[in-house]
């Protein structure tokens, strides 16, 4: 058995009587002697606990093996000692070692120590009590969350798609003085993975000559449109007013480009990896003819 330096123990014994096996009781001359780790004697006091069980306590004070000597000192050979003899590590053993690595309470006891520790952490629990409920699903701080996820999920990227550069007659677009639709250049979006929120449609060109003698400009109210190539229906996506363009005669005006943000066409541009076609809807001037020339095409579109 294992002590620690200067701890009181208490040991006991058990005599029974020789010629019953029942407990000797009332014995007065049962002694016991501690032993210490020089081998030096000394007396303890003993005292009947009961039944035959006499008890007596000493305390080791300095690391060592100790030892109790129990003993009867009148007609001992009638009497029968359990256990007489017993041995003690002291600073030592594995009670020892388990106190070396516990190490010594900071309060009255380990189990006072655990028992601060627990009261620390029902503070914990309470204080976090409200993040707790916070955090369920439905609570404060998760539908924080779920709104900053829900904007962020559907972040939007905004881009301009243009038709195809301009070049020579191809993308020349005369406005005649009989109202006719005019091809314009058609719109590839590109293979991009995204839900399309908004469009917005663009025309732009290089130059715009009126070749008559006399002042031309649109005549009357006219729109370009846009449809998906499978093909759609026509849907406006710009306006001119009338008499829009203005030109004096014999004159050629440097270009411009218009992007018009009156009518977003989400419900005709729906999708990625499609061709969108343009055209002058029913385009009439004043006079024959307004020339625009490198006519190009665009689509605004807002994704996530």
């Amino acid at each position: 058995m294992g002590l620690k330096i200067a701890e009181a123990f208490k040991d006991r014994c058990f005599l029974t009587v020789l010629a019953t096996g029942a407990p000797a009781t009332l014995l007065a001359d049962v002694t016991c002697v501690e032993i210490d780790q020089l081998g030096n004697r000394a007396p303890l006091v003993v005292a009947e606990e009961s039944d035959g069980w006499y008890t007596t306590s000493f305390t080791p004070d300095a690391a060592g093996t100790w030892a109790t000597e129990w003993s009867k000192t009148l007609v001992p050979e009638n009497y029968v000692f359990h256990y007489p003899y017993k041995e003690f590590k002291v600073a030592g053993g594995q009670e020892d070692d388990i106190y070396t690595r516990v190490g010594a309470p900071a309060g009255a006891s380990v189990s006072a120590d655990i028992a601060a520790i627990k009261a620390e952490t029902a503070l914990i629990v309470a204080d976090t009590g409200e993040l707790q409920t916070d955090w369920v699903n439905g609570g404060r701080l998760d539908l924080l969350i779920d709104a900053i996820k829900a904007r962020t999920d559907h972040h939007e990227i905004t881009k301009a798609f243009f038709s195809s550069p301009a070049h020579a007659e191809a993308d020349l677009v005369t406005i005649p003085a009989v109202a006719a639709d005019q091809v314009l250049p058609s719109v590839t979006l590109p293979n991009i993975t995204g839900t399309i929120t908004h469009v917005y449609a663009g025309f732009k060109y290089r130059k715009l000559e009126n070749n008559n003698v006399g002042a031309n400009k649109l005549a009357g109210a006219q729109d370009i449109q846009v449809r998906v190539d499978t093909p759609g229906a026509w849907a406006d996506a710009i306006n001119f007013g009338d008499d829009t363009f203005r030109v004096a005669a014999s004159t050629l005006d440097p270009g411009d480009c218009i992007m018009f943000t009156a009518i977003d066409l989400v419900g005709t541009v729906t999708t990625f990896n499609d061709i969108y076609e343009f055209q002058w809807d029913e385009a009439v001037a004043d006079l024959a003819s307004l020339l625009f020339y490198d006519v190009q095409t665009f689509l605004i579109v807002s994704y996530y």
